[in-house]
């Protein structure tokens, strides 16, 4: 180093420095490059991963408005499955009461057991004829039409009371017939047979009728009591279904589990009723389970109902 001159020692210093300031802004430069890079693509995840947030609330409306369509379709399965059980009941009392028409003892009641049997069949059509009217009807002329078809089911007590009050006449008769022989001395032991076999039929034969029309009756109040305890969330249903910008909206209130929010929604959907909500979440999809009319239903997306879009119990 002695033998290089001051001049080009200096020189060669300047030239390192300068080296090393071109390294640090180079460095500089790439790891600001490499920021931004960083930021935009972070950025961009951000935009992708806020995007399919949009697209989900979409997709949980979507989501609602199938559970609700699934739940009309499951209260008209069951709706139908009380009429079927109501026609079927009607049916077997029919039966019945045409058997007696082949009876000889009852050869007084053949008129009346035909009029019977004709009154059960149109009572049978009128029943069936609900499937199409059911989902249209309002609550108050569901419970009316099914009301007036359970009064009409007098013809139970109204045949009943005929088959009892012949047998009665019957019975009288032979008894009289068994006096006026032990008044005369005469054997009675095929009267007192008669008669025993003629109680035991009439036993049977009202035994028969009293069930068929306790089975009738405790039919049709069960079909009403459904139409009526699931008339207010049927509503409410038939709303959500067919109503996107309500569906949206019930969907937001079950995001942010305003539970307050869905009670008075349901309430003002359904034109009233005390609705309960037990649970609002939005997991795999928007779930909300609610109490009306002492029946729970639950609704939601994912099939988080025991598996189903749509469940109700008691």
């Amino acid at each position: 180093m002695k033998g290089i001159p001051m001049k080009t020692r200096i020189q060669r210093r300047l030239v390192i420095r300068l080296s090393v300031v071109v390294t640090v802004v180079a460095s500089s430069i790439a790891i600001t490059q490499w920021l931004l890079i960083s930021r935009g693509s972070a950025a961009l995840a951000f935009n992708v991963k806020t995007k399919p947030s949009a697209t989900y609330l979409q997709d949980d409306v979507d989501e609602l408005v199938q559970a609700a369509k699934n739940g009309i379709t499951t209260l008209n399965a069951s709706n139908n499955n009380g009429i079927n059980e109501v026609s079927s009941a009607l049916d077997n009392f029919a039966a019945a009461v045409a058997g007696l028409d082949n009876s000889a003892t009852l050869a007084a009641l053949v008129a009346q057991i035909k009029a019977t049997v004709q009154q059960i069949e149109a009572l049978r059509i009128s029943i069936n004829a609900l499937r199409n009217q059911i989902e249209s009807l309002s609550l108050a002329q569901k419970v009316a039409e099914l009301k007036a078809k359970a009064e009409a089911l007098e013809q139970c007590t109204a045949i009943k009371r005929a088959v009892g009050e012949e047998y009665a006449k019957l019975i009288k008769q032979l008894q009289a017939r068994i006096t006026e022989a032990e008044a005369k001395n005469q054997s009675t032991a095929s009267l007192k047979q008669e008669l025993s076999l003629l109680q035991t039929k009439r036993d049977e034969e009202l035994k028969k009728l009293e069930a068929s029309c306790a089975k009738i009756l405790s039919e049709i109040e069960k079909l009403e009591d459904q139409v009526e305890k699931t008339a207010k969330a049927r509503k409410v249903l038939e709303k959500l279904s067919g109503d996107r910008a309500k569906a949206s909206q019930f969907v937001q209130l079950i995001r942010t589990n305003n539970r307050t929010g869905l009670s008075e929604f349901l309430q003002r959907e359904a034109g009233g009723g005390d609705f309960v909500i037990s649970d609002a979440k939005t997991g795999t999809g928007p779930l909300v389970i609610f109490r009306v009319d002492t029946l729970s239903h639950c609704l939601s997306g994912g099939a988080q109902c025991s598996g189903k879009l749509y469940s109700v119990s008691n």
